[in-house]
């Protein structure tokens, strides 16, 4: 009994180290957790840090050289007495352009909400057909050749086609920009379909995976990057088109605005909304280009952690 009692201390003061010794390692488990978690921080605020750098110091020269340009251009108009309906300088156009600012933005915004109809409507459709003539090859055979044959038909000369057939309403302008921002997808889209890896291809077929199941789980999701870059192309062309389709037949919008001004000789209002159509094709491009980076990161992310 008296060996009994004198054990009884001996193991309490043993389970006693014990839990402290389990204690300080959960506490060091939760510090270097925590450690860890404030280092991925860091690394992510650098590597963001690093691409802003990367990206000004891409950005910077070319910016220069533009305006190196303009500075160029104003001293020229002011040097040689060119007049404003001819050759007007940069800050006259800043100066008609804003006191022409509701106007421009009336008819800039007309001409954005065709463009992303168009851009919506060409690429939706130029998916869905390189999908069919991927699934379908002796379609593609006998399609693919006539798609490429139909880029050679100019879109002026299609453009007055179009009124004929379908009026001066809406529908003309649409068709144009989805006719334009269609045949890009469609054939980066066919490209990227066929690009699969072939030896995942072999195993999905192994396994007894059909048709359908190889396109979902393989083809589609290998083709992203040709899809985005056939988007990218298709924004750049959709806002020029917009405003082809606005000279064509349009009460509004910025073709609609330019050809007026042309014929009032408001050069400076022209050049006005030649900026802003470059601007939105630069800032659909760049919003394109963002959702390409979400998408290809999350499918990064989602097959490291598969």
């Amino acid at each position: 009994m008296a060996g009994s009692g004198h054990r009884g201390p001996d193991r309490n003061e043993a389970d006693g180290r014990e839990a402290v010794r389990r204690d300080a390692a959960a506490d060091g488990a939760a510090s270097g957790r925590a450690g860890a978690a404030a280092n991925g921080a860091k690394s992510a605020r650098a590597r963001a840090g690093g691409r802003t750098r990367s990206r000004l110091k891409a950005a910077w020269p070319p910016l220069a050289v533009l305006a190196a340009l303009l500075l160029l251009w104003e001293a020229a108009v002011r040097l040689w007495g060119v007049e404003a309906w001819l050759m007007p300088s940069p800050g006259r156009i800043l100066a008609d352009a804003w006191e022409a600012r509701e106007r421009l933005a009336g008819h800039a915004g007309a001409t954005l909400s065709l463009t992303l109809l168009g851009f919506a409507g060409g690429s939706a459709a130029g998916f869905a057909l390189a999908a069919l003539l991927h699934l379908l090859p002796l379609v593609r055979a006998g399609v693919y050749p006539l798609l490429v044959l139909s880029q050679n038909v100019p879109i002026i000369a299609l453009g007055p086609l179009l009124v004929i057939w379908f009026g001066f309403g809406l529908l003309p302008k649409l068709l144009l920009v989805m006719l334009v921002c269609f045949f890009p997808v469609c054939v980066a889209m066919l490209g990227g379909l066929r690009g699969a890896d072939p030896a995942l291809e072999r195993y999905l077929r192994m396994i007894g995976a059909g048709r359908w199941r190889r396109f979902v789980s393989l083809e589609l999701p290998s083709s992203a990057p040709h899809l985005f870059s056939g988007l990218k192309l298709a924004a750049s062309y959709s806002v020029t088109s917009a405003v082809v389709a606005e000279w064509i037949g349009s009460d509004r919008g910025l073709g609609y605005f330019m050809l007026l001004s042309s014929k009032g000789f408001k050069t400076s209002l022209v050049f006005a909304g030649v900026a802003i159509v470059v601007a939105l094709s630069l800032l659909l491009v760049a919003a394109v280009a963002g959702a390409e980076r979400l998408a290809l990161r999350w499918r990064s992310e989602r097959g490291g952690a598969a």
